[in-house]
């Protein structure tokens, strides 16, 4: 994979919502570095910092390849309810290019599933259920 087409950073931020969401943000650098911030209804809460190795940050890779993230377009849906969380997620690639998507989880099909399933696989391979807690550990 050439250089330029490999994520310089992935951030993921599930919001909260007026229930027990869980409240976190995690930022991915290509170099392994993840650095969690737990906020509410987490296990661990404030910053932690830990490394993935080269075989975690290829799974990302590919996941993110897979998604087709920078082309996935939004459907417009409608919201029935307005307490539900967010997941945020913003991609910046080494050459430059960054796209952020506020993905509403009321509205399951505003978004291809791609999108979903990228959502969940970050948090699977960062380890983020060690952060979470195992009663809320992201399927």
């Amino acid at each position: 994979m050439d250089m330029n087409q490999q994520f310089k950073t992935i951030k993921l931020e599930r919001t909260m919502c007026y229930g027990t969401c869980l409240v976190y943000l995690v930022s991915i650098h290509y170099s392994g570095r993840v650095t969690y911030t737990g906020k509410d209804w987490v296990k661990k809460t404030g910053r932690h910092i830990w490394k993935l190795d080269s075989k975690s940050i290829d799974k990302l890779s590919k996941a993110l390849l897979k998604s087709d993230y920078f082309n996935l377009k939004k459907e417009e849906g409608m919201v029935w309810c307005t307490d539900m969380p967010f997941c945020i997620t913003t991609i910046e690639m080494m050459d430059g290019t960054k796209r952020k998507i506020e993905h509403y989880l009321q509205e399951p099909d505003e978004w291809p599933k791609a999108l979903l399933r990228f959502e969940k696989q970050i948090d699977k391979i960062i380890g983020v259920k060690n952060y979470v807690g195992d009663e809320n550990v992201l399927e």
